[in-house]
């Protein structure tokens, strides 16, 4: 059975794959929380996965953050 999380990129260094990982495992823990609830987490890892927040592993901040913003949608959906 999938978990629903797609498969990890092949061609994210570890850091990335490290913080994707974490920013899911946040994701999961909030799925079933209210709509203002999974706003203000996913708020608060926008700021912690920013590229400019984390400048000595910026490439994987990217990576993390882009993951992020990619599932926003499903993530904030009403």
């Amino acid at each position: 059975p999938s978990s629903g999380r797609p498969p990890q990129d092949g061609n994210l260094c570890g850091q990335a794959a490290a913080l994707v990982e974490e920013m899911q495992q946040e994701l999961d823990r909030n799925r079933d929380a209210s709509l203002e609830v999974r706003r203000r987490v996913f708020r608060d890892l926008q700021r912690q996965f920013h590229p400019d927040k984390n400048m000595g592993r910026a490439e994987a901040a990217n990576a993390a953050f882009q993951r992020l913003m990619e599932r926003r949608h499903m993530f904030l959906a009403p």
